[in-house]
């Protein structure tokens, strides 16, 4: 596990997939046909990013 930055692609047919990472600070997510584009979040906890109820939603990960 490590930092994502840039474009972060996952589950080309899975919204069931998820991204995982110690630093989570992409430019732009995309989790099945989701899309989501985030700002220069300075968190450096791990962090999970999944869909939930139709949407991108980024949680802290181990709590």
């Amino acid at each position: 596990m490590g930092a994502i930055r840039g474009m972060v692609h996952a589950g080309a047919q899975n919204s069931q997939a998820s991204i995982l990472a110690l630093k989570l600070h992409p430019a732009q997510l995309r989790i099945g046909d989701k899309t989501a584009y985030l700002n220069n979040s300075k968190n450096n906890t791990p962090e999970i990013a999944k869909i939930i109820n139709e949407a991108i939603v980024i949680l802290p990960f181990g709590n």
